[in-house]
């Protein structure tokens, strides 16, 4: 990543607040291969730079107001994968697959979703990815068998 790119990221880390944070938001922005700013390459280190430049606050945000969690836009995307995987269009099979969702994460990762931090939610995030994936394999292969 270039210079000037890194130092835009650490400005708007700071800016936003997200300072603590920084090791989870490049760990997630490199797909998990790193947790270094300097490691990200040039595309992630942008990406994440949009990313945070949505963050800041903006005016009209009053001092009352608390910034949002940043672990809830992850634990809605893990849940949004199940949503894909069950098939769910109608609110009562999103209620189903939120159900395993819950259940899979409590299996795999031994916790309720809402107690994880931000780089375990990560990680889980990588995981349904991975099972959404495998799911999609396993329907072709079922597919091609049906054909023969």
């Amino acid at each position: 990543m270039k210079l000037s790119t890194n130092r835009q990221l650490h400005a708007l880390l700071n800016q936003t607040g997200l300072m603590e944070q920084k090791a989870s938001l490049i760990y997630s922005f490199s797909e998990g291969l790193t947790d270094s700013a300097k490691e990200l390459k040039e595309y992630q280190a942008i990406e994440l730079i949009k990313h945070l430049k949505t963050k800041l606050p903006s005016e009209k945000q009053t001092v009352a107001e608390k910034p949002k969690d940043p672990r809830q836009g992850v634990r809605r995307y893990i849940i949004s994968r199940f949503y894909l995987m069950e098939g769910a269009k109608t609110e009562q099979q999103k209620k189903e697959a939120l159900g395993v969702c819950l259940k899979w994460v409590e299996k795999h990762f031994k916790g309720d979703l809402n107690s994880f931090d931000l780089q375990t939610l990560f990680k889980i995030r990588n995981a349904a990815e991975n099972a959404l994936k495998d799911r999609a394999k396993a329907v072709r292969r079922a597919v091609k068998m049906d054909d023969t």
